[in-house]
């Protein structure tokens, strides 16, 4: 299955479609917030079980973290997953975390 990552933005959400139908169900989504016009606030990923595996979690908070970067936005999250990813990938990711709030907190304990 050939999949993409689309940002329904008026939903604050990214969601993961099946290429080749549109109309198909989203396969997974990450939905997050706003949180002082300045910050964008992970608040839930999940994903179907079929793609187990193929990454397209990390996709999603990937395409999200793009975004944030795009806009200007700061990132924090209350995604246990998200957090994660962020760990992974923290040498491309620490420029856009909130200092001392949420993902940093959690980090830290």
């Amino acid at each position: 299955m050939d999949c993409k990552i689309v940002h329904e933005e008026k939903k604050t959400r990214f969601v993961i479609k099946d290429a080749g139908n549109e109309a198909a169900p989203n396969l997974g989504k990450l939905i997050y917030y706003f949180e002082n016009g300045d910050i964008l606030v992970i608040d839930h990923t999940e994903v179907d079980p079929s793609l187990k595996g193929m990454g397209m979690g990390s996709k999603l908070v990937d395409s999200f973290m793009d975004y944030s970067r795009k806009i200007g936005c700061k990132v924090d999250s209350e995604c246990d997953f998200a957090n994660s990813v962020i760990d992974n990938y923290m040498d491309k990711y620490k420029d856009l975390l909130v200092e001392g709030r949420g993902y940093r907190a959690q980090s830290q304990l």
